[in-house]
């Protein structure tokens, strides 16, 4: 009797791990086949893109974007890690780009010169090593450039130079000169 049990547990066992186990090592070492990507759809728009504000409201935001930016640059002199400042910094010449985008004329041309002498800052501000004296003189020519961005900038000053929001008109389509329209046929 003892035998017969023996092997009608070795025929379970034999049944379980013929209808579960060999499926799933099968599947566990066969090779999966390789899926191969078409190309990626291109979007095209039909129309040309026109922002969702217009310039008036997206200039305020990147000057009101800016101008916090700044101040974390100058909160964090003294205290934030270098990281922060580079942080800062970064953003607030990101946002002096984009108000510049926006302008047209002179004011766009002097807003250059002071994303230039920003990222000058920023250079110097780099150094691993700033000491007091360092800090508290790039501080004065921070806040300096800060004034004369906010007091030359305002939108209110600048408000005739932004570009305006309306589309460029396509360029007009020559017909085909006559010369090419006779050797096409």
């Amino acid at each position: 009797m003892n035998r017969g049990r023996w092997v009608s547990a070795g025929l379970v066992v034999v049944l379980l791990a013929g209808t579960t186990g060999c499926e799933t090592v099968k599947r566990k070492f066969t090779r999966k086949p390789k899926t191969t990507q078409g190309p990626e759809p291109i979007f095209t728009l039909d129309e040309e893109y026109r922002p969702e504000f217009p310039p008036d409201v997206r200039y305020q935001a990147h000057f009101a974007y800016w101008k916090a930016a700044h101040d974390d640059l100058l909160e964090g002199l003294g205290q934030a890690t270098r990281l922060r400042r580079e942080r800062a910094t970064r953003q607030a010449i990101k946002e002096l780009r984009a108000m510049q985008a926006l302008l047209q004329g002179p004011p766009a041309d002097g807003l250059g010169r002071f994303i230039a002498e920003m990222e000058r800052l920023a250079q110097r501000l780099d150094d691993p090593v700033l000491d007091a004296p360092r800090l508290s003189v790039m501080r004065s020519s921070i806040e300096s450039l800060y004034r004369r961005i906010d007091s030359g900038y305002d939108f209110h000053r600048v408000k005739a130079h932004l570009k305006s929001e309306a589309p460029a008109p396509p360029a007009a389509v020559e017909p085909p000169k006559a010369a090419d329209a006779a050797s096409a046929h």
